[in-house]
């Protein structure tokens, strides 16, 4: 986040008005190569900075190799970030064109697939903010206007992986307690047992 980029209202704008057709892709039949023809055609337009060699067959190889996508969400979500990309703050910025190859195969938006649908990262204000702040995170990139440590503090309040990650480790403290206040009520229950006996 070293540098600052577009303003953050302007993306989020811009991804809820991402067209159906970005998205209807992703349920026909051939919904990869839909995907593949997207990037092809959003990479060609970096020319000579162009991260991908020979890209369809790249693009092929990739998307149906053990790199590529898992999660048939995760076609949708290429097709928002390629979106948000093609906003014109990127136009003609030939230094991101590796960043942004890196975004579309990394981690992040593989985990938030796996956790949101595409359709929520357009409909939910949270998380159309947590997917822009993801690709702008991916470029070293922060919100314009905002420092380090509030683009860092937002990006990690909005994370739908870490908040599943404290919902579920809240779930597994609740149930520990439960286990203990039963355990203790069966000891107190067997002590008052052993009185009565006496």
């Amino acid at each position: 986040m070293k540098r600052e980029g577009p303003l953050l209202a302007a993306m989020t704008h811009r991804l809820s008005e991402c067209p159906e057709d970005f998205l209807t892709v992703c349920d026909q039949a051939d919904a990869s190569r839909c995907v593949v023809a997207l990037m092809d055609d959003f990479f060609r337009r970096y020319e000579e900075a162009n991260p991908i060699p020979v890209v369809i067959p790249f693009l092929d190889e990739w998307m149906h190799g053990d790199q590529g996508p898992k999660n048939p969400r995760q076609l949708g979500i290429l097709c928002l970030a390629i979106w948000l990309f093609y906003d014109p703050w990127f136009a003609g910025k030939k230094e991101f064109a590796r960043g942004i190859w890196n975004v579309l195969r990394g981690e992040s938006l593989r985990e938030i697939a796996r956790l949101v649908k595409a359709t929520h990262l357009i409909g939910d204000p949270d998380r159309r903010e947590e997917l822009v702040r993801i690709c702008l995170n991916g470029l070293e990139l922060r919100p314009q206007g905002e420092s380090i440590a509030q683009a860092m503090d937002r990006l990690m309040s909005l994370n739908s992986a870490e908040r599943e990650r404290i919902l579920k480790e809240t779930a597994a403290a609740e149930k520990r307690a439960r286990e203990v206040r039963e355990a203790m009520a069966k000891a107190k229950a067997m002590e008052s047992v052993s009185r009565y006996g006496e």
